[in-house]
């Protein structure tokens, strides 16, 4: 049993020592640079980086190298005499820039760069690809957004018709939505157009449509809203199609008061009666036939209604006189007929 237990500690103690050999062998070949003659090094097919020393460095080209502590790849211009890096993919004609050509046409490329302290990303050239702008996609080559190199901004389409538009094909979910939770915040602001002729339905700046294109709200630059309805009336600066269901409605118009003021003229009740039997309509209320080919303006219908309501006040007012100089009238024939049915009782008795 002691020789097992010593030949078992042998064995171990030959491990530890095998381990640490190689792991110095390890950090030498990892960090000790010494033995290659370049950072980029060939075999096997294929090539191996290995950690950037500056014996490598003759300090008039740019180069790549690994960092072997930071474990990154970098890109380094010793040159003092100039500022920049270039990463061409394709062709090399810039600086300070990664750039990618289009394979099939070299004139046009995708370019990543500082332009006036400005980053950006161009899409561009001249021929086949320049104009086909720069497509954002997740796996499968599936587009999530295009820009074209008109200016066109497309989410769900590769061929946006409008600066910004968005093709989407699902439920129960918005298909765009705006927040803002500061405490005097604004909500979206849409700037379009010049005003307008009210005459004119043109420019419309929000159009809400279905799927079948069929218009359901739009609002014109001149301030004219259409709800189901595609043309405005001049005129008019809202226009429903439809019923409108509301708890409470203010229009602003004139009054019928002056039904009440001295010298109104009101028609006798001959007079109303004339024009009924001969129009079928009471005087200053329109036709049947007029209202349903033009409707009713709200505001001056309510007057009209009223000033019927006051006229029929007056002619109650003037029935009550009548009335009251009948009753009176009334009154007095009764003490009359009392004084004669007394007096001629006097007379029988005598």
């Amino acid at each position: 049993m002691k020789r097992l237990l010593s030949m078992a500690q042998r064995f171990f103690n030959t491990t530890i020592v095998l381990a640490i050999v190689l792991g110095i062998m390890a950090l030498s070949h990892t960090y000790g640079q010494t033995s290659y003659s370049g950072i980029l090094s060939h075999s096997n097919s294929y090539f191996t980086m290995y950690p950037y020393s500056s014996s490598y460095d003759n300090g008039t080209y740019a180069k790549i190298f690994y960092d072997g502590h930071n474990r990154r790849i970098q890109f380094w211009n010793s040159n003092s005499a100039t500022n920049y890096t270039d990463i061409n993919v394709g062709n090399v004609s810039s600086y300070g820039n990664l750039i990618a050509y289009n394979p099939d046409n070299t004139s046009a490329s995708a370019f990543l760069g500082w332009q006036s302290n400005v980053a950006r990303i161009r899409v561009g050239g001249v021929g086949s690809g320049a104009t086909s702008g720069l497509d954002i996609q997740t796996t499968g080559n599936q587009s999530l957004m295009r820009l074209l190199s008109n200016g066109n901004v497309g989410i769900g389409t590769t061929s946006p018709t409008a600066v910004f538009e968005v093709n989407k094909s699902v439920n129960n979910q918005w298909t765009t939505r705006i927040k803002n939770t500061g405490g005097e915040a604004l909500g979206l602001l849409i700037q379009s157009g010049y005003g307008g002729a009210q005459s004119s339905n043109n420019p419309t700046i929000l159009q809400l449509e279905d799927n079948n294109n069929n218009i359901r709200m739009k609002v014109q630059s001149n301030g004219k809203v259409g709800i189901g309805a595609e043309q405005i009336p001049n005129g008019y600066k809202l226009a429903v199609k439809g019923k409108i269901l509301a708890e409470e409605i203010k229009v602003e118009t004139g009054w019928a008061d002056y039904v009440f003021k001295e010298g109104y003229d009101l028609p006798s009740l001959a007079e109303v009666e004339q024009h009924i039997m001969e129009k079928g309509h009471l005087i200053n209320i329109p036709a049947a036939e007029e209202v349903e080919e033009n409707g009713i303006q709200l505001g001056e219908m309510n007057k009209l209604l009223l000033e019927k309501i006051e006229e029929l006040t007056l002619y109650t007012l003037q029935q009550q006189e009548e009335l009251e100089a009948q009753k009176m009238a009334y009154q007095e024939l009764k003490e009359e007929f009392k004084n004669l049915k007394q007096l001629i009782t006097n007379n029988h008795e005598k």
